[in-house]
């Protein structure tokens, strides 16, 4: 099994607790492989805004692995909340680049859907 890759989203004003919390719960879950090791369902990582480390609301640093603009493919990105979403810097980044993948994995989906039919017909 190849373990689901999971982004969480850092920035300057991040709540620690919103990106810690979850994070902590999907690099928890595992299944057993029937010999008592510990299969990881799920890889975690911080993708920031930009290669510099964020410092949270309450003073923690992350260090982001990726940015953004490098980000590879994920199952599944995590925006966590903080006051650095109301900066409106911050906000429309993060919302400009949703919206992008957003769009580019629909159209994805949308040519899946036709090969299937396509193939299917036939």
């Amino acid at each position: 099994m190849t373990p689901k890759r999971i982004g969480f989203v850092g920035f300057d004003g991040v709540t620690a607790s919103h990106l810690v919390g979850p994070a902590d719960t999907f690099s928890a879950a595992a299944l057993d492989d029937g010999y008592s090791n510990r299969i990881p369902c799920y890889q975690v990582h911080v993708i920031g805004l930009s290669p510099a480390c964020c410092r949270a609301e309450s003073g923690m640093i992350f260090t982001p692995e990726e940015t953004l603009e490098a980000v590879s493919e994920w199952d599944t990105i995590v925006v966590p909340g903080g006051k650095g979403l109301r900066k409106p810097e911050v906000c429309e980044r993060i919302a400009d680049w949703v919206l992008m993948h957003a769009k580019s994995d629909a159209a994805h989906e949308r040519h899946d859907d036709q090969r299937w039919d396509a193939e299917r017909d036939r």
